[in-house]
């Protein structure tokens, strides 16, 4: 009888251990619901800029140190009068290089439009700078519509 009872008592003990334990997640554990990357989006650019004549604006930005997929994606477009705008997506060294008027590379080069869109892959842990260059233009201002973002896993 006394062996009856322990084992009941053990019956119990497990039967509720392996509800508590399915309560959480479906039956998932915490830590793995815990590793799911994430998607996160950091607003660059997003409203109307005006960028004067032989001049140029700038942001920048990094995407963190051991994300993943970053990318910057969007558009800009010219508002009211004015003929093109270029934009440039360079990390430091370069534009440090562009603004010296060195031979440079980015990762992303417009060219003089009125109107463009953008998505590149970017690295990790590098800051960047989004710049709207009008250095070309003696024509009075420019205003420039962007909505551009950063897009990375975490």
């Amino acid at each position: 009888m006394f062996v009856s009872a322990a084992i009941a008592v053990g019956v119990f003990l497990i039967v509720a251990s392996l509800l508590h334990t399915n309560q959480v997640g479906g039956g998932k554990s915490a830590s793995n619901i815990a590793q799911t990357n994430v998607n996160y989006l950091l607003g660059i650019s997003n409203g109307t800029m005006q960028v004067d004549p032989h001049s140029y604006t700038f942001y920048h930005f990094a995407a963190p140190n051991g994300s993943s997929n970053a990318h910057v994606n969007g558009d800009f477009a010219l508002q009211g009068n004015g003929s093109n705008i270029r934009i440039y997506l360079l990390d430091e060294e370069n534009l440090v290089n562009w603004k010296s008027s060195h031979q440079f590379n980015a990762y992303y080069d417009s060219g003089q439009q009125t109107t463009g869109a953008i998505d590149v892959r970017v690295p990790s842990d590098k800051t960047l700078y989004l710049i709207y260059d009008n250095s070309h233009s003696s024509i009075p201002s420019k205003k420039v519509f962007s909505k551009i973002n950063l897009v990375y896993n975490y």
